[in-house]
């Protein structure tokens, strides 16, 4: 009797004598892991779940085209080996990787790539979230962002009105706000202690056309007298206690008071929108793949998480001290989860027993 130690995604694959020879130990679990691509072409997340030699997963990738697969595959040995799901018919992908300890390194193809890209990840512990408290909003009422100000959470619609949440998810006031004349949402929310900040995208051009967002603070009373001009489209934006930080492209950039850039870290997410900060660490939601991640500050992502739902795309962030609040907006219903995160992360990789079926 041996004892055979394969690096099968850093997992001990145990061979021996069964007391039942004829049933196989069969295991099953979730691993992830973001990285990048070679050649400053972009980022990438796995997602994926392990049954016996058998895997199904997802994968976002810097693609404008193609970013989202469903994947279909296994891992023999230290190899992963990925291709698309038969279930989610689309064009030819293929990902192959050696799975180490706590890394994952390999080929991606497919998509509008013209040839195999290298990358090179890092692994994911997943954090568990209990869905604790969820709240459902009138009808037709679509949120698409959230802030937290202290006392209430504001959500920004599309019904052109802002709602400002009691904790109960009861909606305690409207408020109208007004920019050069039209009535005015912004799907961007941040709350920097005094007023909320928004932004009205736009671009400017020709004969050479560039994004742009205007960014606008306001209170319960309407418009406030600030703004900024961002040079860049922003697709979340988050107060760190000094500063607004804006996401833009997998990029979270540090603003002045004159909305220039001070500086900026990237982060391994292709599809990252909306932006918190809880006061340690920043979180964002997966566009395509609908998942929760949380970001250090040298933009460093450090764990995944499952939504309540991952049937849509979330609407919205916000921190509430050890809360996370988030928007799920399908078809015209919004409901509120107030998300509770595990202190520490579930087991993964190294720490997890994985048993393949008897070899001897």
């Amino acid at each position: 009797m041996t004892r055979l130690r394969v690096a099968a995604l850093a997992l001990v694959l145990l061979a021996g004598c069964s007391k039942k020879p004829t049933e196989p130990q069969v295991s099953s679990a979730w691993f992830a892991w973001s990285g990048r691509l070679a050649g400053q072409q972009g980022s990438l997340v796995l997602d994926t779940y392990i049954v016996d030699t058998g895997v199904t997963g997802e994968v976002v990738f810097t693609d404008q085209l193609n970013p989202h697969y469903h994947l279909r595959g296994t891992v023999v040995g230290d190899s992963l080996l990925l291709a698309v799901d038969p279930a989610y018919p689309a064009s030819t992908f293929t990902l192959r990787a050696r799975v180490l300890a706590d890394s994952l390194k390999g080929t991606i193809s497919g998509g509008t790539l013209a040839a195999p890209v290298a990358f090179a990840g890092r692994a994911l512990p997943r954090r568990q979230v209990i869905g604790d408290e969820g709240h459902d909003l009138p009808p037709n009422t679509d949120v698409i962002a959230l802030a937290y100000d202290g006392t209430w959470i504001w959500a920004s619609t599309l019904d052109f009105d802002y709602f400002r949440l009691g904790m109960n998810g009861a909606i305690h006031d409207t408020i109208a706000v007004f920019y050069e004349g039209y009535h005015w949402t912004s799907s961007t929310l941040a709350w920097d202690g005094h007023h909320v900040w928004g932004t009205v995208p736009g671009v400017i051009g020709p004969p050479v056309s560039m994004d742009y967002s205007e960014l606008l603070d306001f209170d319960a009373n309407g418009r406030a007298p600030d703004s900024l001009r961002l040079w860049q489209r922003s697709q979340g934006m988050a107060w760190d206690g000094t500063h607004l930080r804006t996401l833009n492209a997998s990029w979270i950039k540090r603003l002045d008071g004159t909305g220039a850039i001070l500086d900026s870290v990237k982060i391994d997410i292709p599809d990252a929108v909306h932006l918190t900060f809880d006061g340690n660490h920043y979180w964002t939601l997966g566009w395509y793949m609908h998942r929760l991640y949380e970001i250090d500050p040298q933009g460093q992502v450090v764990s995944i998480c499952d939504l309540p739902s991952q049937s849509s795309p979330g609407a919205g962030l916000a921190a509430e001290g050890n809360f996370i609040w988030h928007a799920e907006a399908p078809l015209g219903v919004t409901t509120i989860h107030r998300l509770t995160l595990s202190s520490v992360a579930a087991p993964q990789l190294a720490q997890s027993p994985y048993r393949l079926r008897k070899t001897s």
